[in-house]
């Protein structure tokens, strides 16, 4: 039964008839077909726009900050920390800005920088090493392809940073002005 999403060629030197799919999706791959008179699209060209739809909120949601959490310093500025991906990195890790105390506000900085907590080649020693359980989960869970530091820990009277990375637990000390990282 023919329902219009194929149509039928005759082969002139078999005499079979041969199906063809008018879409382009089949398993050939070959190219994508040209948009249809009257600005409908092919099934090809829907499927390429979904795909890099998915392609950019993929990305996008990587780079939204998550787990944040806020701290006082005693010089008055508040400490945001948070999980997210760097501009220029492609892993999860962890991030603080710092937001100025009300004295020190100038209009010509409305945005807020973000700095690393830990040194950017620290992601590197997780690259050979397998994911913990809670590494593991916690991409299933979230069903995203994210790698790096996926939580962590902060003791707000001390500064004390705990984050799991690479199967081990790390430790930092935010002292206001430095953050100083420990293997524990």
């Amino acid at each position: 039964m023919d329902d219009g999403s194929t149509s039928s060629n005759e082969s002139s030197s078999s005499g079979e008839t041969k199906k063809e799919d008018e879409s382009g999706l089949g398993r050939g791959g070959g190219e994508p077909h040209k948009s249809a008179p009257g600005g409908k699209k092919s099934w090809a060209e829907l499927r390429e726009i979904v795909n890099e739809l998915r392609r950019n909120l993929s990305s996008l949601s990587t780079m939204v900050p998550t787990s944040i959490s806020f701290r006082k310093l005693a010089d008055g500025r508040t400490r945001i920390f948070f999980l997210s991906t760097p501009a220029n990195g492609w892993e999860t890790t962890l991030l603080y800005a710092d937001v100025p105390s009300e004295d020190d506000v100038h209009p010509s900085r409305q945005t807020l920088q973000w700095q690393p907590v830990i040194e950017s080649n620290f992601q590197s020693i997780s690259l050979g090493s397998r994911y913990s359980r809670e590494e593991q989960l916690m991409l299933e869970r979230k069903r995203l392809a994210t790698f790096g530091i996926t939580s962590y820990e902060l003791h707000q009277e001390s500064g004390k940073l705990v984050f799991p990375a690479a199967s081990t637990l790390y430790q930092c000390f935010d002292t206001g002005y430095t953050v100083s990282c420990a293997l524990t």
